[in-house]
């Protein structure tokens, strides 16, 4: 074997008897076939009074490995959990927070039929109403009530605030509808005589009426509405296209007037199936409370 090829192989073995050494256990075998003498001419291997000898007074690499953990540092660290706004009074039933730039304001959706106001950088001890509803608002269970509130995409112009929540008066039903806000600051408010209707879905049953506003990337106002409730969906809203309920609803809201509510966007799935409503963006959903956008 030529000695040029013999030298790795001795350094190889040395390296290998050393971490056994040094580690308290055997050497890895060798890669090199059996019947391949192991040469050790240049280097004797250590013999097995090696364990013997004193450990250098250098430390090996194996030697300087970190220390145990203590117990103290195997525990977990202790989380801080901060109060987002310090000092604001405890709310019964939230259902929706908005920031509102561009009036300095984040907006708070009670399911009451109220709307409050806190500055955006404080203080929050004293919320201010900026909308009380609760006149036109069915509160009489917990799936009833004013359920999501959304901004217009060009809320810092127009104004626009979105509601969709359980109609006092008349037959059952959930409605979407649109106010204008006016003012900044200390002086913001919604104008209560503004309300338009845009949609109304009658609703069979008190319980899975939830649903959520928001405006899509496109400008579009999709709307989550519940099956109508009961158990097991007994009229089969949730796979029927033909009905608002158990949907995700997508329709186009700008330049709404009393006369044209709304438009159908011409890329909606089953706007021109006879078995479906145009309005219809999606259906098969059992509850939609909340959804969102992944920007």
């Amino acid at each position: 074997m030529n000695a040029r090829r013999w030298r790795p192989l001795a350094l190889a073995s040395l390296l290998a008897a050393m971490l056994a050494l040094v580690c308290g256990g055997s050497p890895p075998p060798n890669d090199e076939p059996a019947s391949r003498p192991v040469v050790t001419a240049a280097t004797p291997a250590p013999t097995a009074t090696a364990a013997a000898t004193p450990v250098p007074a250098t430390p090996t690499p194996a030697a300087t490995a970190a220390p145990a953990p203590t117990a103290a540092s195997t525990e977990a660290p202790a989380i801080a959990l901060v109060p987002a706004f310090p000092g604001l009074p405890e709310l019964e039933r939230p259902v929706a927070l908005l920031e509102a730039p561009e009036r300095a304001l984040f907006l708070i959706a009670l399911q009451d039929g109220r709307v409050l106001a806190v500055p955006r950088d404080g203080p929050w001890e004293n919320p201010r109403t900026v909308h009380d509803q609760r006149e036109r608002t069915l509160d009489d269970g917990s799936e009833r009530g004013l359920l999501s509130i959304a901004l217009d995409p060009d809320f810092a112009h127009n104004g626009y605030v979105y509601a969709w929540y359980s109609v006092r008066d008349g037959p059952d039903a959930t409605r979407l509808a649109r106010f204008a806000t006016g003012g900044n600051g200390a002086s913001f408010a919604f104008d209560a005589a503004s309300e338009l209707t845009i949609l109304e879905v009658a609703q069979p049953f008190p319980n899975h009426n939830g649903g959520a506003i928001l405006f899509g990337p496109d400008g579009m106002l999709y709307l989550g509405v519940g099956d109508g409730g009961a158990g097991g969906d007994p009229y089969g809203h949730g796979q029927n296209p033909g009905t608002l309920l158990g949907t995700v609803v997508r329709i186009d809201v700008r330049g709404a007037t009393a006369d044209a509510p709304y438009a159908i966007p011409p890329d909606n799935p089953f706007r021109d199936r006879a078995d479906a409503l145009p309005e219809v963006w999606a259906y098969g959903l059992r509850n939609p409370w909340r959804m969102s956008f992944d920007r």
